[in-house]
């Protein structure tokens, strides 16, 4: 093994810098925690809405309301602002739904016949 000599001046310097680094890597640990907690609850959120989509296809007949549009919808942040459950007048109203039935009674197998 060989002798190093290194000055004081030198010494300091380093000592300085392994302090500095030793700082940094602190700070990334405790950004990589932070990361770590964002993505369990970037994966609830996600859980959330899936749950709420699922449960809002998952209507069926009568079982769907305006209400299960209402609750798709307090799923996003800004929740259901700008969303205006008044419906049109009647006859335009009925016409919409006979053409949505007429629409859903596709055969199995034949492409979904979209007419809006």
């Amino acid at each position: 093994m060989s002798n190093v000599s290194i000055s004081e001046e030198d010494l300091q310097r380093l000592l300085e810098e392994n302090a500095h680094m030793r700082n940094q890597v602190t700070e990334l640990q405790g950004r990589g925690t932070e990361l770590v907690m964002e993505n369990r609850d970037l994966k609830k959120e996600v859980e959330k809405l899936r749950d709420g989509i699922r449960y809002h296809r998952d209507q069926k007949g009568d079982d769907r309301c305006w209400v299960d549009d209402l609750r798709l919808y307090e799923l996003l942040p800004e929740g259901p602002e700008g969303y205006d459950p008044t419906l049109p007048p009647e006859d335009v109203f009925l016409d919409n739904c006979k053409r949505f039935c007429r629409s859903r009674q596709t055969p199995v197998g034949q492409p979904f016949k979209k007419d809006w």
